[in-house]
């Protein structure tokens, strides 16, 4: 970086290939139970998960995801990945969640938050899904 040369850190891959948790709300409990107590989410790596009721005629649109309380990670939705989402840098603040990716009845939302949250505890986060996207103003990069 700035031409030096970067040492004393490590770089690990997270698998998520078998990780039954991004599409069971049963799986996820049993994690969270195995790995104990919730360390303090706002500092760093967490995963948050919510469980959306769909109404069981079988209705669900397109719609968009917001994430305001959030700031870098990446979304899943029944084990779908929606892609990452990264708010302080745009220019995206909504993620597009095709419809026939829900199911009648619960629907299992996983945010793996790499950074930190805006949240001032686990119980406050929230998300809102929308029916129009949101985009920022263009972002102008310098020539």
């Amino acid at each position: 970086m700035d031409d030096r040369l970067l040492t004393g850190w490590e770089m690990r891959p997270i698998d998520l290939s078998g990780a039954s948790w991004l599409r069971d709300s049963e799986a996820l409990a049993a994690l969270r139970r195995e790995g104990g107590s919730p360390k303090n989410a706002s500092t760093g790596l967490a995963v948050y998960a919510a469980n959306i009721s769909i109404p069981q005629d079988g209705s669900s649109y397109d719609t968009f995801l917001r994430l305001d309380d959030f700031r870098k990670g990446v979304a899943f939705l029944n084990g779908f990945n929606l892609g990452r989402y990264w708010n302080p840098a745009g220019p995206q603040s909504t993620l597009y969640v095709p419809g026939v990716l829900f199911r009648s009845g619960v629907n299992l939302l996983v945010l793996l938050e790499l950074e930190s949250t805006e949240c001032s505890s686990p119980d406050s986060c929230s998300v809102n899904f929308l029916s129009k996207p949101n985009f920022d103003a263009p972002v102008r990069w310098p020539l």
